[in-house]
């Protein structure tokens, strides 16, 4: 992880010390704030990078403990599925119909 933060921090030292070494509005201000943008991209781009292989690891640790667990229940007798053939997603109802309430009277209507 060491190796992966070094370049946004080494971009990030380098637009800083282009800043202070130019003094004044110019195109060297400009290098170094583009330096310092891009490592910031790259910082963020990293954290969830990092963030992604965290979650990997822990999806490929839990998928070794289930099926350590599945080999260890052999046992266990699965039920057959007794749904009818066909999408499950079609209803067996209606949808039901939207109805409007009535139409309260104000005051004045009389």
């Amino acid at each position: 992880m060491i190796r992966r933060v070094a370049g946004p921090s080494i971009l990030f030292l380098a637009g800083v010390a282009i800043l202070i070494a130019s003094s004044e509005d110019g195109p060297w201000s400009l290098v170094g704030f583009s330096l310092i943008g891009v490592a910031a991209v790259a910082g963020v781009s990293l954290a969830f990078y990092e963030v992604g292989l965290s979650e990997d690891r822990a999806r490929s640790r839990d998928s070794a403990l289930t099926a350590a667990r599945s080999d260890s229940a052999d046992a266990t007798v699965s039920t057959p599925d007794t749904r009818p053939p066909g999408p499950s997603s079609r209803r067996t109802t209606p949808a039901p119909t939207a109805t409007r309430p009535p139409r309260r009277r104000s005051r004045g209507d009389g």
